[in-house]
């Protein structure tokens, strides 16, 4: 029986400590949730161990080695100015009086130019305003540049004016960076970092971000600021269709210089570092989405998901090796450096810049059109609204100011295969299937151009009609409330009437008794 008692008294010990146990082990659990940083898990001992080995390991592979110079020389900013917002540019370009480097251009200068070719152009011309900088600098320069403020990071701009069709233009602008601003995504991918740990969005699990993501993100950050800042000069300076909006949705392309690498290449890298790579930390790319140069092997370009319709950033990556590129071709711009790198890419990208920010034009006039469409049903307004949705009509067609002409241009400049070659550079990807031939990249423009300019021509046909017969509602619906009211009104007035009446006749009856009889 004693026996029996101890045993009892045993299991009911080890029970107590067990419960005990999951009870600590669920309260550091919770605080390592609140808390990720301060306080470990419990198999911390491990975790940190294991997390210093694969730290280093990381930190190595994503290093970018010296002798490779990585730089970010320039960022492109692609702004489009149709016929809502073609004043807008005559005044800045007024105020800036920009022309051709000295002034020599037979056409005057780019507000004469671009005024001319809205006027009696076809489309499909080009003005080269090049080199524009600080007023404190153009002693620098040989020639006679063009003058603007320019933001602390930038040297100075490389500008170009594209008339892709006779009611949209182009302001294509190179940011010429500085060294230090330019080498800002090598300071970041050589810089060691620690994992760390972090609440996820839903609040119940911890995510466990090393170097690489760290790094990632920061390269992240490196380019949202960049882009900002194109953004910003663009929204003080040129304000057009889409700085004038949000300057995030400003169609931007970044290029990347180095010595002997193609970061864009799917041979670069192997083994672990295929996937921690620095290369593949600032941009990670299928093999099928990334354009080469049919002229130069080391010129890549990848546009971010350009075909997808929806996609919400319109941002350009490209890559130029320098190894890659001859002597021949650089030989006007200076030979091999940072400005002639900078030349070289502006000369071969410049088709394909501007035809890049048609399709982002297409896609947010698509998106407009479609947002509008859905907060203006009929079925979600009040009967106190009328007036402000009208309100809301009228500014969507002050809004949408020759969207039709635009769209119709660019569809109709589409079924030319011959105009997307002759303004863009010959760049190949490969074909998805092993057997067909590689895509070119005039031929996709055109394709992409082709389908989204189809596609809002029909929106906008369309959601016309409904704001029409929409506004023809409220009209008639307005109208009948009116005669309602008025209705009311009526009745109102014969009551106050037939009460003054009321109210006059006896006052009328003392009256005509005083006067006595009429004899």
């Amino acid at each position: 029986m004693a026996e029996k008692i101890g045993k009892s008294d045993i299991s009911g010990q080890f029970a107590k400590k067990s419960r005990l146990e999951n009870f600590i082990n669920k309260l550091w659990w919770r605080v390592h949730c609140v808390f990720p940083n301060t306080l470990s898990s419990p198999f911390g001992s491990r975790d940190r161990e294991y997390e210093k080995r694969r730290d280093a390991e990381v930190n190595a592979e994503s290093r970018v080695p010296e002798e490779e110079e990585l730089r970010i020389p320039v960022v492109w900013g692609a702004e489009l100015f149709g016929p809502a917002e073609v004043e807008a540019l005559y005044e800045h370009l007024g105020r800036l009086k920009w022309s051709s480097v000295g002034g020599m251009s037979s056409a005057g200068n780019a507000l004469d130019w671009i005024r001319h070719q809205r006027s009696y152009g076809n489309g499909g011309g080009w003005y080269n305003v090049d080199a524009v900088v600080r007023p404190q600098d153009r002693d620098r320069w040989l020639m006679h540049p063009s003058l603007a403020q320019l933001p602390n990071e930038v040297d100075y701009l490389k500008a170009r004016f594209i008339q892709i069709t006779p009611s949209l233009t182009c302001a294509l602008i190179g940011f010429v960076l500085k060294e230090e601003v330019a080498r800002s995504y090598e300071r970041e991918l050589n810089k060691d970092r620690q994992s760390v740990r972090k609440r996820s969005r839903h609040g119940w699990s911890i995510e466990n971000l090393d170097p690489g993501h760290l790094k990632s993100d920061a390269i992240n950050s490196v380019r949202t600021e960049m882009r900002m800042l194109v953004g910003n000069w663009f929204k003080t300076n040129l304000p057009g269709y889409f700085s004038g909006r949000s300057v995030d949705r400003l169609p931007t392309a970044e290029l990347l210089t180095t010595k002997t690498t193609r970061p864009l290449s799917e041979e670069v890298g192997n083994g672990a570092s295929m996937w921690s790579g620095w290369h593949r930390i600032i941009a990670n790319p299928s093999r099928f989405d990334v354009w080469t140069s049919a002229s130069c092997i080391g010129l890549q370009l990848w546009m971010a998901d350009s075909h997808r319709v929806d996609d919400e950033a319109f941002h350009m990556v490209v890559a130029l090796c320098a190894a890659d590129v001859s002597d021949e071709s650089v030989k006007y711009y200076g030979g091999h450096d940072r400005h002639a790198y900078v030349s070289y890419s502006h000369e071969h990208l410049d088709g394909v810049l501007s035809n890049y920010a048609a399709l982002a034009y297409l896609k947010e006039v698509s998106k407009d059109v479609r947002s509008s469409r859905t907060a203006l049903k009929i079925s979600k307004l009040g009967s106190r609204k009328c007036v402000q949705v009208l309100d809301q009509i009228q500014r969507f067609f002050d809004r949408s100011l020759g969207t039709p002409a635009v769209a119709g241009e660019l569809c109709s400049r589409s079924e030319n295969l011959g105009s997307y070659r002759h303004e863009c550079s010959k760049f190949l990807a490969p074909a998805w299937s092993k057997e067909a031939a590689p895509q070119e990249i005039a031929e996709a423009l055109k394709n992409w151009t082709n389908w989204l300019a189809t596609r809002v021509v029909a929106e906008e046909y369309s959601a016309r009609e409904h704001f029409e017969q929409l506004a023809n509602i409220l009209s008639v619906r307005e109208s009948v409330r009116t005669q309602r009211r008025m209705e009311l009104l009526t009745i109102a007035a014969l009551i106050v009437a037939t009460c003054s009446l009321g109210i006059a006749i006896p006052a009328i009856k003392s009256w005509l008794d005083r006067l006595g009889p009429i004899t």
